[in-house]
C-alpha cells in the first residue's frame, strides 16, 4: 500500500486562544500532520524567532493563525481591539516563508466586526468559525463539552485550509520569463521530505534519482514502498550515481572539506540498497553508475522534477534548489532532462 502524505501545517495563536488552536489541531489531526505552537520544544540556545524561522523554512507545508481580540488598542482617540502583534507577525513570517496561497487567518465570525487588521493584509485568505463562547457557553462549566463544540465549530475552516493546500500544490505561481520554474529553495536542506517523496508518490511513467549518492532517499524506511507501488503502476524507475571507485570521490571530499574516502562508502552503501530495491520492482527498477566529476543532481518524477546543481565548495545541503514543471519544450525542465539522458547513456549497470 502506498504510503498517505499528510500535509504539515503550523498553527500559531496567541495564549488566550491556545482552546482554539487546540480544537482546529484536532479537526486536522485525521488528514494533516499538524504542529500546534505550544507543543514545539523550543531549543534554550535558541530565541524563539530563530526557531519559528526554522520550521517556517524547512518543515511545514502551511501555516494557520488565530487571530482573536486580545488587546486594545488607542489611536487618533479611539480605542479598537486587536490581534496579538507576534501573532500578526508570524502571520507574515509564513507567508514570506511557504507564500500567500499556503498561509490562512482564522477569525471568529462574530468577532471579525469589532476587531481592527492591519491593512496591508489584504489578500490573506481569511477563514471563519463560530466561536461558542459568543453563544454563551463556556469552559468553566463543562471544559470537555465546551471544546467538542469548539472541535466542531472549527472543522469547516479545517476542511477549507486542507483544500487551499490541495489548490496550491496543483496550481504553483510560476515566476515571470521562467514558465517552468515553480519555486527556488536558498538551501537544499529547506526542501521537506514530504516534497521529496511526494515526487515518488505521484509519478505514473518516469522516476529518475541521479545524483552522487542520492542518501537521502537511499536511507528512508518510505522509499521502497514507494518505488514497489510506482513500479507496480508500470514507472520505469532510473537511479544514476557517481561511480564510487571514481577518482571524483576524492575530488569531491576535499571540496566538501571531508576527510578523503568519505563519500565513496556512502554511494556503496546508496547503491547496495537500491538494488534491494529494485529487486522487489520486477523489473522496472535499473540501478547505473557514471564517471564524474558530479554536476548536478536531478530527481524526476514525470513532468516534475527537483535540481541541485553541484557548487564546488559548498556541500550539498547549503545548494540552491529548484523546483521545476514542464512548460516548454526549450524550457529548463528539457535542458536538464536532455543532459540526464545522455549521461544514461553513457553510464552502465552497477555490479556491486
Amino acid at each position: 500500500m502506498v504510503a498517505t502524505f499528510k500535509p504539515r501545517i503550523f498553527i500559531g495563536s496567541s495564549g488566550e486562544a491556545k482552546d482554539i488552536a487546540h480544537s482546529l489541531h484536532k479537526a486536522l489531526s485525521a488528514s494533516a500532520a499538524p504542529t500546534v505552537w505550544y507543543e514545539d520544544n523550543f531549543a534554550a540556545s535558541r530565541t524563539v524567532i530563530e526557531r519559528l524561522d526554522e520550521v517556517a523554512h524547512s518543515e511545514i507545508d502551511g501555516a494557520v493563525l488565530v487571530l482573536t481580540a486580545d488587546d486594545l488598542r488607542e489611536r487618533a482617540g479611539s480605542t479598537s481591539l486587536t490581534p496579538r502583534d507576534n501573532v500578526i507577525f508570524e502571520l507574515g513570517l509564513f507567508i514570506g516563508a511557504v507564500g500567500r496561497d499556503r498561509t490562512f487567518g482564522l477569525l471568529c465570525s462574530h468577532c471579525t466586526k469589532s476587531l481592527e487588521l492591519p491593512s496591508d493584509l489584504l489578500g490573506v485568505t481569511w477563514l471563519h468559525f463560530q466561536n461558542p463562547r459568543c453563544n454563551g457557553a463556556s469552559s468553566a462549566t463543562d471544559p470537555v463539552a465546551y471544546l467538542g463544540h469548539l472541535t466542531s465549530a472549527v472543522r469547516g475552516a479545517a476542511d477549507q485550509i486542507l483544500n487551499g493546500l490541495k489548490a496550491a500544490k496543483v496550481s504553483p505561481v510560476r515566476a515571470p520569463g521562467l514558465p517552468d520554474l515553480v519555486k527556488a529553495y536558498p538551501m537544499r536542506r529547506l526542501v521537506t521530505r514530504h516534497t521529496w517523496n511526494e515526487v515518488l508518490q505521484n509519478a505514473s511513467r518516469h522516476i529518475w534519482l541521479y545524483g552522487m549518492a542520492e542518501h537521502g532517499y537511499a536511507e528512508d524506511d518510505d522509499v521502497p514502498e514507494l518505488l514497489a507501488s510506482a513500479a507496480f503502476r508500470g514507472c520505469e524507475i532510473r537511479v544514476l550515481l557517481l561511480d564510487p571507485d571514481h577518482s571524483g570521490t576524492l575530488s569531491v571530499d576535499r571540496e566538501e572539506g571531508n576527510p578523503s574516502g568519505t563519500i565513496a562508502p556512502r554511494i556503496r552503501a546508496a547503491l547496495a540498497r537500491f538494488q534491494a530495491m529494485a529487486e522487489a520492482c520486477d523489473g522496472n527498477m535499473q540501478v547505473n553508475v557514471y564517471d564524474g566529476p558530479p554536476t548536478v543532481s536531478i530527481v524526476r518524477g514525470d513532468d516534475r522534477i527537483l535540481v541541485t546543481p553541484y557548487v564546488r565548495y559548498i556541500s550539498g545541503n547549503n545548494t540552491p534548489t529548484f523546483e521545476l514543471e514542464s512548460a516548454e519544450p526549450v524550457g529548463m525542465f528539457g535542458r536538464y532532462a536532455r543532459h540526464f539522458q545522455k549521461v544514461w547513456n553513457d553510464s552502465r549497470p552497477w555490479s556491486g
